[in-house]
């Protein structure tokens, strides 16, 4: 097992931590963030440091739920001090994005508008009606939500239309013309 989670984690100033339960609740200077523990975690916090550790040895997979549990509450208190930001690009003539409060309208080549409405927790910013930047506290719910609206229009290989993340990779593909050989 790795040492990394056995490390305590270090809470930064102005950031406190209030352990209840099966509960944590990390505060700081962007917003606050709870999540539930996993059963068979125990975190205890002692001067401003944070330690996990396993309760029931007989736990298989225990490197598991300390390395992912430690992950969880490290993403937690960066996320409170630095917020996850995520941006997205929709490439395509005629596709654009307008934010309307919590809801956001895209015009992606269907024959219909698509209404995206944000969950709360993610703040949405639109630039030049095709540049998406989402901001939030909680890495795991931008990511999903990041991951929804990609899913509306998905980035095809020929031509690169549709909405993808910002330095994301898409492969081309030759189209039909370039396939070599004639008809009769």
């Amino acid at each position: 097992m790795s040492n990394f989670s056995n490390k305590p984690i270090m809470l930064p100033k102005g950031t406190d931590c209030i352990l209840k339960e099966n509960q944590i609740q990390i505060k700081g200077p962007n917003g606050s963030i709870s999540k539930t523990i996993m059963p068979n975690i125990k975190i205890t916090n002692e001067n401003n440091m944070l330690s996990v550790k396993i309760t029931d040895e007989k736990v298989k997979k225990k490197a598991m739920y300390l390395g992912l549990g430690v992950s969880l509450i490290r993403n937690m208190i960066k996320g409170v001090n630095n917020k996850f930001t995520k941006r997205l690009l929709l490439n395509g003539v005629g596709y654009r994005a307008q934010l309307n409060g919590k809801i956001i309208n895209f015009k992606l080549g269907f024959s219909h508008e698509i209404n995206y409405t944000l969950p709360e927790g993610i703040k949405a910013a639109i630039d030049k009606n095709v540049v998406i930047d989402l901001e939030s506290v909680d890495k795991e719910l931008i990511g999903q939500v990041a991951s929804e609206i990609r899913k509306i229009r998905k980035v095809e290989p020929y031509k690169e239309k549709g909405i993808k993340y910002d330095g994301e990779y898409v492969r081309r593909k030759a189209g039909k013309t370039a396939v070599g050989g004639g008809g009769a």
